[in-house]
């Protein structure tokens, strides 16, 4: 058996770590989630930089992504066995000290630059806990900051790590916040969906881009079903409560909500991406399949 340790339990939460490229070693990924790990490193190369010039944004990006997971576990009563939630607060506190230390090796304007995305993205997290029942535009708001930014904060270093110019990290920026909003909804609406199926799986909290929307558009009497559904399932875990509270939610139009807010976002990236004026590669090419896949995983099935 493993002796226990720190470094231990960090490895629980090194997804995006582990499949960031090693330094002279970069191909570009296949798999969506693989480019979304690989994100300053694609947008580095897509602007005409070497994937060495990325290095560093990468491995910031990496760490910092893994450390908003292990908060999130936390946040969302998932931690992972054997961990505690206090050793998981401690693992993402160690992989943002790592994340820090990384950002100090980068050039100060770089810093001042996405410091405030950083800032924002814990912002986020914070109002994603303390608004208990927030309005649809403020629910859009919090998937803006905590994951939106953080999106920018990669897409940014990438730009950065490329020198390339103003302009073209500006539309990176304006990309990497749709894109990353474009997540935070699917995400959203996956987790809604998760309750209509065979073996439903627990929602998280209002802040969800797609029960806020129901919340405010639902009169009260139904309101007060959805909410006794969704935390009779927490207690007991009977799917007919699941999937009672997902029938009114897809009634109420939550899903349509949020494929249009994608399709929204989607067209704010790809004007981004053409502003960017960058030039014809497999990485510009997964730039755009990335937003593309989003937005068409609303599209109802032939």
């Amino acid at each position: 058996m493993a002796t226990e340790s720190l470094e231990q339990d960090c490895l629980h939460f090194g997804r995006v770590s582990s499949l960031a490229p090693l330094a002279g070693a970069w191909k570009l990924p296949q798999n969506h989630r693989h480019i979304l790990a690989c994100l300053p490193t694609v947008a580095c190369v897509a602007l005409g930089g070497a994937p060495e010039q990325a290095q560093t944004s990468q491995e910031v990006w990496a760490l910092l992504f893994d450390s908003a997971e292990a908060f999130d576990a936390v946040q969302d009563d998932h931690v992972p066995p054997p961990l505690t939630p206090a050793r998981a607060i401690n693992v993402g506190l160690t992989l943002i000290f790592k994340a820090t230390q990384r950002l100090g090796q980068l050039p100060v304007p770089w810093q001042d630059r996405v410091y405030p995305f950083l800032y924002e993205t814990i912002e986020g997290q914070s109002e994603d806990v303390i608004k208990q029942h927030p309005t649809i535009q403020e629910a859009l708001g919090i998937a803006e900051k905590k994951t939106g930014a953080s999106f920018q904060l990669g897409c940014v270093l990438g730009a950065l790590s490329a020198g390339a110019p103003a302009e073209s990290i500006a539309a990176l920026q304006a990309y990497g916040r749709a894109l990353g909003t474009m997540v935070q909804i699917h995400d959203d609406l996956e987790l809604v969906e998760g309750l209509g199926l065979a073996q439903p799986k627990p929602v998280e909290r209002f802040t969800n881009v797609a029960l806020a929307y129901a919340w405010e558009k639902l009169a009260p009497d139904l309101r007060e079903v959805v909410a006794n559904h969704l935390s009779a399932f927490v207690a007991t875990r009977e799917p007919a409560r699941a999937i009672g509270a997902y029938e009114i939610l897809v009634r109420c139009g939550a899903r349509l909500f949020c494929a249009i807010e994608v399709a929204r976002h989607w067209q704010r990236a790809r004007q981004a991406l053409d502003a960017a004026q960058i030039r014809p590669s497999p990485e510009r090419s997964a730039l755009f399949d990335l937003i593309d896949q989003l937005v068409h995983a609303f599209k109802a099935p032939p």
